[in-house]
């Protein structure tokens, strides 16, 4: 069913519309006809992140990224849907968490709106992969169950409290908690693959606490191998759900030892991370060239298409199977300067240029960007307008006509509302 999906995409990709006729007319042609094609993905996990945490997006945002990644042949769309901001899923099982911890009421996701969304992304060939980052990274969670959450108010104050909130891994009531919540998410989200965070996780909130002090001393436990115990138990509770655990590389760093081997690691922090979690037998996905929100939030340049074109996520200095551990890569787009009005802008058209890297390794491409790249991009980039998606404009002005329709695309759209 996808091999025929992409098949389609890729022949709307070869149709070319002409200017229209003085009585408005419009052909479209085919050029250079006849073709033939035998086309194929390099590599099976080619996504993006979106975070609905940090500003709420309204599911129609959403589905029109999911849109944007079936354009593209891309197949995964990775929502990590809450965090300290904000806890915008609704529960059945927890039926507090969504009203104390979403933003307003009205910012929330039914369980009818998230299978929606699963509906739609699986009828454009796009896996919906499910984020609930932990142990840190929800506090919001904190606002309905803070019972469940190391106490840091003693050592922060109100404003910062929310970055060091943490569940606490030393409350066994914790632990039946997840059972409940991840089998309900787990019933929710058919994917095979659950993300569970895992990042960033501020070890100075555990030690403010005697209770995890004294705890640690009796089981003679470090800081470290206390984190490890926590993954070790949350991955056990995906596993008796029939769900792989893929998180964020910190996970695969401190507590390496305890993760079943189908763990995922999703790289963040440089590409030597991927090689060695690869070389340790986990299968990993690469994110760190593709922050699409460096430059903005985070200082510095934005990473240009350039780059992320000429960052391929398999290492060449890898034996095959190694390689093949290597699942594919992912876009993040974080939320904190990021909502409905300028996540398309944010993300395409370079999340094309990834697209393009993921469905075609060709090893370093530094060299050999050249204007048939662009051409392509530019062509690309006016197919998502015409379908409502408002990618930025390309930079052409080395490879079209000023005065190519190509060029000013934007011109010839009928008026949308988005």
């Amino acid at each position: 069913i996808w091999g025929a999906m992409h098949g389609l995409t890729t022949l709307s990709q070869m149709v070319e519309p002409l200017p229209p006729t003085a009585e408005g007319e419009r052909e479209y042609v085919i050029r250079a006809a006849p073709w033939t094609i035998d086309d194929y993905p390099v590599l099976p996990h080619r996504g993006l992140m979106i975070d609905t945490a940090r500003h709420f997006l309204p599911t129609s945002t959403i589905r029109r990224q999911i849109d944007a990644l079936s354009m593209n042949k891309m197949n995964v769309l990775h929502w990590h849907v809450s965090d300290a901001e904000s806890m915008p899923y609704e529960s059945t099982a927890f039926p507090d968490l969504a009203p104390k911890g979403a933003f307003i009421k009205e910012a929330t996701y039914s369980q009818q709106e998230v299978k929606d969304i699963i509906d739609y992304a699986a009828e454009r060939g796009v896996r919906v992969i499910i984020e609930f980052d932990m142990p840190g990274h929800n506090y919001a969670w904190s606002l309905a169950y803070p019972s469940l959450f190391v106490n840091c108010s003693d050592m922060y104050p109100t404003d910062t409290r929310f970055w060091v909130a943490s569940f606490d891994p030393t409350n066994e009531k914790l632990y039946s908690f997840l059972d409940t919540f991840i089998h309900e998410v787990a019933q929710t989200f058919p994917d095979q693959v659950i993300h569970l965070g895992g990042d960033e996780v501020q070890y100075s909130c555990w030690n403010e606490s005697k209770a995890i002090r004294e705890y640690m001393a009796t089981h003679n436990l470090t800081l470290t191998d206390l984190y490890a115990s926590f993954e070790s138990r949350v991955h056990s509770i995906a596993a008796k759900y029939n769900k792989s655990v893929q998180s964020w590389d910190e996970v695969y760093v401190s507590a390496k030892e305890v993760l079943p081997q189908d763990a995922i690691v999703q790289v963040w922090r440089g590409m030597e991370t991927l090689t060695d979690a690869v070389k340790d037998g986990f299968r990993a996905v690469l994110s760190a060239p593709y922050y699409l929100n460096s430059g903005f939030d985070m200082g510095g340049l934005q990473v240009s298409w350039v780059s992320i074109y000429s960052n391929d996520p398999v290492p060449l200095n890898l034996t095959k199977q190694q390689q093949d551990r290597v699942l594919g890569a992912e876009a993040c787009i974080w939320g904190e300067e990021v909502n409905q009005f300028n996540i398309d802008q944010r993300v395409w058209f370079r999340g094309s240029m990834l697209a393009e890297r993921l469905w075609s390794l060709q090893g370093n491409h530094t060299d050999k960007i050249g204007p048939d790249v662009l051409v392509r991009s530019i062509k690309q980039q006016c197919r998502m307008m015409r379908a409502g998606i408002k990618a930025t404009p390309v930079d052409d002005r080395d490879v079209l006509p000023r005065r190519s329709l190509w060029n000013q695309c934007e011109l010839d759209l009928p008026q949308r509302e988005y």
